[in-house]
């Protein structure tokens, strides 16, 4: 007969806690430690409570070295991930710590855009009387954005300023210098998990 009274050291690695993906597609790696390893299964709170994904199961493991689980998110959030492994005297074991993981595949949706007058909607043909340009923008996403000003003020399509944001329902504007003329003008946007949107 055999004696196993060791339960499994689970270790996770990748992804971070708190890390944000532009991809619904995930590969969660861990480590398990086990003289009799049986099995490892992925836990995760997708389906609203935090239960085990029976089709994210790893059998035939080898103490001691990394494995991984793909799985594929169907839908954006906030969710919770563990790994729990077996052994062959059914010991069981997760990680200490439950981690957390955003995925966030949209990019952000700029509501409104405007130049020298406070406007809701899309002007980027009107006049000025002033050099003092100011610009508008409201933008919509789960994470913080950046959204970045472009003009051709020096010939070329170059980024004038970046309005910073961390709410999640945004607007804010931003003031430029300009001499008399006529000039192109855009606002593109991204988020923290790299999905990025352009004006118009």
């Amino acid at each position: 007969f055999n004696i196993d009274t060791i339960f499994p050291l689970v270790n996770l690695s990748k992804p971070a806690n708190n890390s944000i993906s532009s991809t619904s597609t995930i590969t969660f790696n861990f480590t398990a430690t086990d003289l009799n390893l049986q099995n490892c299964i992925l836990y995760t709170n997708l389906t609203g409570s935090f239960a085990a994904n029976d089709t994210a199961t790893i059998s035939g493991l080898t103490t001691g070295v990394s494995a991984g689980f793909t799985y594929n998110f169907a839908r954006d959030g906030d969710f919770m991930w563990n790994v729990r492994c077996n052994d062959s005297a059914s010991n069981n074991a997760v990680n200490s710590t439950n981690l957390t993981l955003r995925i966030d595949t949209t990019a952000p949706a700029i509501n409104w855009m405007n130049s020298t007058g406070y406007k809701k909607g899309y002007d980027n043909f009107n006049w000025s009387t002033t050099n003092s340009i100011t610009f508008y923008v409201n933008a919509t996403d789960i994470n913080a954005v950046n959204c970045d000003v472009y003009t051709n003020a020096t010939g070329s399509w170059t980024k004038n300023t970046t309005i910073n944001y961390a709410t999640d329902a945004m607007s804010s504007s931003s003031v430029q210098i300009f001499g008399d003329g006529s000039y192109s003008w855009n606002i593109t946007c991204n988020d923290s998990a790299g999905n990025k949107v352009n004006g118009n």
